[in-house]
């Protein structure tokens, strides 16, 4: 991301400053006797100089106080005085001279001012980087030269004071440079080649470290602070990956204040404030910007005798405020007060209030939008942050759209770039599609600088990037609902637990025999909690009415642990909609000598009665359902895991029966094992099966059993008379002709084979040292049905032959990788994809030709050049490279 924060720049840099010790003026050092021993420096051409102040009663004719001139030539003098402020000159040749080298004057005479206390105040400071230079070429397109340079410096401000040294001030910065030139041969002018483009902080923060404060300026780093409530208004841990709302920490770069507790701030309180503006691009006025403030606080509470906590109160507070193409969104301000108490031994009671926002902000630009006679798509790349992760949102080339297409383009084809977008400002990319080209409704998605999903450069929904996530809708834009300060939630609690003092002695902590939880929460409907958790956010449209509880009890003196949980819950107004839960499980950790555990659980849910024409409740797990229509069932689940046992290092296996009301059940099974084969060659061999009994699947026919998914892999080593030379032989092979590992937790829906089979080998060779080769070869057999035999192509595809006018069966390639160390510090690597579906070298693997030339110019530097015949950073396009990286 772009980060141009010079301000911040020269602060960090200033304190890096402070940090060295001080040149010239005075210094003192403590003595034994509590004085302080005092060193002036004058540096002068005079043939006399005396130092005089209040010390000396400002004699100027004293060969008391005459200073001496030392080797370098400055005039020096020591003098014992105890600590305290005095006024001092230099009376150089009859003439009354300040101290030049101490900035501080007394005004009026101009005396310098010497201040001489029992602490002093010491640095420590860090520095160390990496600058790049490189030379680049992509497609035989202009030859770039791109330099960046990144320095990160840190340290640390201590004040000493009678010989206690305290941390007073802690920095860190990392500082970054770049200068590039996108054609050297059509340069604009040569000051570009000398000019810098740009110069930023990456990442930075000041730490004023106090008694009861500690006070932090940071820049783009991450804010791991959940609030303290127990709804969690504010949960900034969750990655967004496990939740449908966005994560504040992926909303691109930010400035925060923050203030936590201090050193000597007393141990029943905890304090959390932050004041935080994260924006995509902080240089840019257009990007979206979203000013975040909270504050957490909470007292605990003790027993006056035995210190024993008694319980907490506490508030947390947020304030949120997107700001979207420069339009102020509303101001959403939500807040509650919370706290427990442990009423009588072992009973602690617990409530929470919260004054919420209602209403709904669009924070996206990113769409397909209706504009009469075509669809306009727009992509804003600040959307998707996880896009940095791959390369510079500036760096990206290339976006097209793929989807659902009827006409112009091909239905989800990756390399059908027929609707390619424009980039019509930095970050923005936009195509008009024709009506009758997609339907209102349909999916698609954003491809940047590829043409396959293999590479994982898909953008989907809610900021995905990658293979999985769901699709985008088109026609389906948000329009804001006018936040309103009318909304509520809150929660009250019972917990009753019975201490057990074995098992606290067994793990070394405090450890409870049985324990329940019985609660009650609420929230209203239509809420805006753009940063809670997802218990919150999920429902927040219906809000909810949910009485529930959960227990466990461990009834023997092992570690068998019994639970039991259930819930009831209605709409907070429509309540007689509702759904209700119970869950009954086990799980006993080494239950006999060769199982390392069993687990299991039984519980039932049913939503039948939640289901309205706008909203709808559904299922954490949606993969047990077919599109959502099933509104209940029961599920048994049972899994256990052995001890290594004879030739087995373990069994693992597990079973789950969901019985959908109203629709057909089915029974998921899943076994692993690994083998511990007793024979030297064998390194290891293990696999795993999935296997579902009662659902077909979307692709199988209703009358047919969905076939299993299983995989099996062995690695071999340590090969008689060739083990010097062969270093293993690994092959793996993995069927799954049922599609389970399309439509499941594997996320991988977008291959293309129902069964895989790789193996791959290394040689060396002990006459040449630092050589080797590693050749592997992978095959994949097409899905049936996946393309259509009778479709016209007239040139080669990936699974397709045009002078055999046939599909591949099996599309298999092979893999070399070739490396050497010469004896002088240059290392070669080659990789080479061989396509022996087509019979030439592979047009479809990224990195098909692939060598680097690498040579140490120093301890802390190296050149390499390269070239790569399908860049997978440059839209798999050729490029031929030349770096020069330098460590410090």
């Amino acid at each position: 991301m772009q980060r141009k924060t010079l301000v911040l720049l020269v602060v960090v840099l200033a304190l890096a400053l402070l940090a060295m010790p001080a040149l010239g003026a005075y210094t003192f050092e403590q003595l034994p006797n509590g004085k302080f021993a005092v060193s002036f420096t004058y540096p002068s051409a005079a043939s006399e100089v005396y130092l005089v102040g209040d010390f000396n009663n400002w004699e100027n004719s004293n060969p008391d106080h005459l200073m001496e001139k030392n080797t370098e030539g400055v005039y020096e003098k020591t003098i014992e005085l105890a600590k305290g402020t005095y006024e001092y000159k230099f009376f150089a040749d009859g003439e009354w001279k300040s101290d030049p080298e101490n900035p501080d004057v007394v005004p009026g005479f101009g005396n310098s001012l010497a201040i001489i206390t029992a602490g002093s105040i010491k640095g420590e400071l860090a520095i160390k980087g990496e600058m790049n230079n490189e030379v680049k070429q992509v497609n035989q397109g202009a030859i770039a030269f791109n330099n960046d340079l990144t320095l990160k410096v840190e340290g640390t401000l201590q004040e000493e004071k009678d010989e206690v040294t305290t941390d007073r001030l802690d920095f860190m910065a990392e500082i970054k440079v770049d200068n590039n030139v996108k054609d050297i041969e059509n340069a604009t002018s040569e000051q570009d080649y000398h000019i810098l483009d740009r110069i930023y902080l990456n990442t930075f923060d000041t730490t004023l470290l106090q008694k009861y404060a500690n006070t932090s300026v940071q820049g783009n780093l991450t804010d791991d602070t959940d609030s303290f409530d127990y709804l969690k208004l504010i949960d900034v841990q969750t990655s967004k990956d496990d939740r449908d709302n966005f994560n504040i920490n992926e909303s691109g770069d930010n400035i925060r204040i923050k203030i936590t507790p201090g050193s000597e701030t007393p141990s029943d309180w905890d304090y959390y404030i932050n004041f935080t503006k994260y924006t995509s691009d902080i240089t840019k006025a257009t990007s979206t910007k979203k000013y975040y403030s909270s504050l957490n606080a909470k007292k605990g509470f003790h027993h006056s005798l035995t210190g024993e906590r008694m319980g907490e109160i506490g508030v947390t507070g947020l304030f949120y405020q997107p700001v979207v193409l420069s339009e102020v969104k509303d101001l959403a301000i939500s807040g509650a007060v919370f706290g427990e108490y442990e009423i009588i031994d072992n009973l602690t009671l617990r409530g929470e209030y919260a004054h919420l926002a209602t209403g709904d902000i669009n924070e996206s630009i990113t769409g397909a939008y209706d504009r009469g006679d075509h669809w306009l798509f727009v992509f804003n790349v600040e959307e998707y942050p996880d896009i940095e992760d791959i390369k510079p949102f500036t760096d990206i080339e290339e976006v097209h759209v793929v989807g659902d297409f009827k006409s112009g383009a091909r239905n989800w084809d990756p390399a059908d770039k027929h609707f390619a977008m424009e980039e019509v400002e930095e970050g923005i990319w936009e195509v008009k599609v024709p009506k009758d080209a997609i339907d209102e409704g349909k999916g698609y998605k954003f491809i940047f600088d590829g043409d396959s999903w293999a590479i994982g450069h898909e953008c989907g929904q809610n900021g995905h990037v990658g293979s999985g996530g769901s699709d985008l809708i088109v026609g389906q834009t948000a329009e804001d609902i006018p936040i309103k300060q009318n909304g509520q939630a809150y929660l009250a609690e019972v917990n009753y637990r019975i201490f057990d003092p074995r098992r606290s002695f067994r793990v070394g902590g405090e450890a409870y025999k049985f324990d329940i939880t019985a609660g009650f929460k609420v929230l209203s409907n239509g809420t805006y909690l753009p940063v809670a958790s997802q218990d919150l956010y999920k429902t927040k449209g219906t809000g909810f009415n949910k009485a529930y509880f959960g227990t466990y009890l461990y009834p023997l003196d092992n570690d068998l642990k019994l639970t039991l949980a259930g819930d009831y819950s209605t709409f907070y107004k429509e309540t007689d909609k509702s759904s209700y839960g119970v869950d009954l499980g086990f799980d006993f950790p080494q239950p006999i000598s060769y199982l390392d555990y069993v687990k299991g659980n039984l519980g039932r849910r049913d939503l039948t009665k939640a289901e309205t024409e706008d909203n709808r409740w559904v299922f954490e797990k949606q993969d047990l359902l077919n599109e959502n229509e099933v509104r209940a069932y029961n599920r048994v689940f049972l899994e256990g895991k052995s001890k290594p046992l004879s030739w087995f290092n373990y069994v693992l296996g597990n079973v789950e029966f969901i019985d959908k009301i109203k629709d057909t059940g089915y029974v998921k099974l899943f076994g692993e094992t690994e083998l511990l084969i007793p024979v030297d060659q064998i390194a290891y061999l293990k696999g795993n099966v999935d296997y579902i009994l009662g659902d077909p699947g979307t692709d199988v026919p209703e009358d047919e059993e969905r076939a299993p998914r299983f995989w099996i892999e062995g690695k071999v080593h340590h090969l008689p008379y060739v083990q010097d030379y062969l270093t293993h032989i690994l092959v793996n092979y993995e069927s799954d002709k049922g599609q389970i590992k399309d439509h499941s937790w594997y996320g991988d829906d977008d291959n293309d084979w129902e069964q895989k089979l790789y193996g791959e080998t290394k040689f060396v060779l002990p006459q040449l040292e630092g050589f080797q080769l590693v050749i592997a070869a992978e095959s994949q057999k097409v899905e049936e049905g996946k393309f259509d035999a009778e479709q016209a192509i007239d040139k080669d595809a990936k699974f397709y032959v045009a002078d055999e006018k046939a599909f591949i069966d099996w599309y298999t390639f092979m893999k070399f990788t070739a490396g050497y160390e010469f004896n002088f510090g240059l290392r070669a690597d080659l990789t080479l994809i061989y396509d022996l579906s087509h019979h030439e070298i592979s047009q479809y693997e990224d990195d098909a030709i692939k060598v680097e030339l690498t040579q140490a110019v120093s301890d802390y530097s190296s050149l390499k050049a390269s070239y790569n015949a399908k860049h997978p950073d440059h839209s798999s396009n050729e490029c031929i490279s030349l770096k020069l990286q330098t460590l410090f």
